[in-house]
């Protein structure tokens, strides 16, 4: 408690102080408000939150000049934001910005300071002192600011949070993120950690009726729901509609795996630091048993394979820069050590599949691992990296599920030279959108003359990115989806995705608003979209699977034979002696019954004596 009365009496005097010399330094006129504020900065060399006092002084009779006091270094961005947010203010407020003088001081004993991040924080300073309308004291803000008072983007938001717990501080104004972006979870796994509300603001407007106590924040502010509970009555039962190699039991067993993972990783969350990280997640998990039921197999996996990525964030986050990196290694050990088992007539759609997320999870981590040393500045960049580690070591586990689901009979086989015309035009198709992890991912398997690989990476590349350009209605997705994936029965995934469709349609007819209805419709688009190119492509890819150079037979508790035995050998040349002797003396009688046909009646009885024999040896070939 002394130490906060140390720094308010610090932070008073230097108030005091700075409104004292601006007078001195204004251009003209005299001290209309002044207004103060707690911004928090990062200290990148540590990864480290602080406060900083931002204090402004308004003077009337001016000429529009923004000055900022002090310290004695300011960058470019930081005197950038407060040109905006003077003149937004007098905007905001119906006042003629060129009629005032607004001086800015910052308290930052490094001697220096730089990033917009203050915008916003300036913004508030600005209409409070041309107001005369005291801010709270109780609260920081953080966020760029722009011409038309939007609250932009900034980083470091877990440090800024965690010295506003220091602090003692209600709640902290930080810029609106998409919901349930990987930013959200930031938010939500700072707020649960430091117990401080994080309230999300788009505009001044929005974050006055914070600033000025007209709305009060709460720690429901920011909501994480991750995958939001399904109206299961509106499902109808999947159809059935599967064409080649559908025996679902392996897939249905896989499934119902990644279920059970995902539960045991929930019931790892710490309570009670994330209980409201657990219960959702619980909630989402607990529905997936019915949507199994119901013959939706892919789709409930799919909402089971994101909660467990979800938990498996909150349960080993972390924010110090070194352990981060060894968290990355480590995750990249484990899926480097995945072996992929060798392709058969019957698992190929299980190990293609599994390749396919082994290859987003190596690009993940190699792009990630790469940049590390150099891009980390705040605890923020360290928790987006170790969300997307935790993106691939779900991958790699779910790699993993699928090779091992993928064992049963079938002959080895390789990939026929004629797939590489079909993926040079599947990756063609995608380049006109751009590049992509799909996009990589294929061309790096056609590096590796891996086409069936290639091909259907490419079909990711193309479906994603077609689903998030289109501009399409929501009722026009629906009907164009439905069209699209209601002939795709070729193989499990196809036939998968086909129902994924059928999910998020019912989803989006029954949402109870139209964004809702918008995005399920955007879903069933994309799986409608991977129904097709799964459902042409897979069919491409079984016709050009050719026996491999072994020609083995793969099959269960058996070992195939590789050589013939000597017993095996000496039977076969006894078998060819037999026949030889007994083609011999059939061909003896028929000689004499053509050259002698006055004994008809004897060659009758005698080719009657022998048809037994020749049956007999017939068989023995076949064997």
């Amino acid at each position: 408690m002394d130490a906060d009365k140390a720094n308010k009496a610090i932070m008073a005097t230097f108030v005091a102080l700075a409104i004292l010399l601006i007078p001195s330094i204004a251009s003209a006129g005299s001290l209309i408000g002044t207004a103060s504020i707690q911004a928090p900065a990062v200290l990148v060399e540590n990864n480290t939150g602080s406060l900083t006092t931002i204090t402004l002084g308004v003077f009337s009779g001016g000429n529009g000049t923004v000055r900022i006091l002090g310290p004695s270094e300011v960058g470019l961005s930081t005197n950038q934001s407060a040109q905006i947010a003077a003149r937004y203010a007098s905007a905001y407020l119906g006042k003629n910005f060129s009629s005032y003088d607004f001086n800015y001081s910052i308290l930052n004993t490094s001697g220096s300071v730089d990033g917009p991040s203050g915008g916003a924080a300036m913004t508030m300073l600005a209409i409070s002192a041309l107001s005369g309308r005291p801010l709270l004291r109780n609260f920081t803000m953080t966020g760029t600011i722009s011409s038309n008072g939007s609250i932009g983007p900034v980083g470091g938001v877990y440090d800024k949070t965690s010295a506003a717990k220091a602090a003692g501080l209600s709640f902290i104004l930080v810029p609106a993120v998409p919901a349930d972006s990987i930013y959200d979870e930031l938010y939500f796994l700072a707020q649960d950690l430091f117990k401080v509300p994080i309230v999300q603001v788009t505009n001044v407007s929005n974050a006055s009726q914070f600033a000025f106590g007209l709305s009060n924040p709460t720690l429901h502010e920011t909501n994480f729901t991750f995958a939001p509970l399904l109206n299961l009555s509106a499902v109808p039962n999947a159809e059935f509609r599967c064409s080649n190699r559908c025996n679902t039991a392996p897939f249905e067993a896989l499934i119902n795996a990644t279920i059970a993972m995902s539960r045991n990783e929930i019931g790892r969350i710490s309570q009670p630091t994330f209980s409201n990280a657990e219960r959702p997640l619980s909630a989402s998990v607990s529905q997936l048993p019915a949507l199994v039921q119901k013959g939706y197999l892919y789709p409930a996996g799919d909402i089971a394979f994101l909660d467990y990525l979800h938990a498996f964030y909150f349960n080993n986050y972390v924010t110090s820069t070194s352990q981060g990196l060894a968290k990355l290694k480590n995750i990249s050990g484990f899926c480097s050590s995945i072996s992929i088992p060798n392709l058969t007539s019957s698992n190929y759609e299980y190990v293609l599949t599994g390749e396919i997320r082994q290859q987003w999870a190596e690009y993940t981590l190699n792009s990630t691992i790469s940049g590390y040393n150099s891009t980390i500045e705040t605890s923020d960049d360290v928790l987006y990296a170790m969300r997307l580690a935790a993106s691939a070591y779900a991958w790699c586990r779910a790699s993993a599920m699928l090779y091992n689901a993928s064992a049963g009979s079938g002959y080895d086989v390789i990939s026929s030279a004629h797939l590489s015309s079909v993926a040079d035009a599947r990756l063609a198709r995608a380049a006109a959108y751009g590049s992509s992890m799909y996009y990589t991912a294929a061309q790096e398997a056609m590096s590796v003359n891996n086409y069936p690989l290639a091909i259907l990476q490419a079909d990711y590349a193309y479906a994603i990115s077609n689903a998030s350009d289109t501009n399409m209605t929501t009722a026009q997705l629906l009907n164009a989806s439905a069209s699209i994936s209601q002939n795709a029965t070729f193989g499990l995934w196809a036939t998968q995705f086909s129902n994924e469709e059928v999910l998020y349609a019912s989803q989006a007819r029954t949402a109870t608003n139209r964004s809702e209805a918008l995005g399920d419709a955007q879903n069933a688009y994309t799986s409608a979209l991977l129904a097709q190119q799964f459902n042409t492509d897979m069919m491409l890819i079984a016709s050009n699977l050719t026996p491999g150079s072994a020609q083995q037979l793969i099959m269960r508790n058996a070992t195939p034979s590789t050589a013939l035995s000597a017993t095996d050998v000496e039977t076969a040349v006894i078998g060819l002696g037999i026949a030889i002797v007994l083609f011999s003396i059939i061909l003896y009688f028929i000689i004499r019954i053509v050259s002698q046909p006055e004994a008809k009646t004897q060659a009758a009885a005698g080719k009657a004596a022998r048809q037994p024999s020749k049956a007999k040896g017939k068989r023995r070939r076949k064997r």
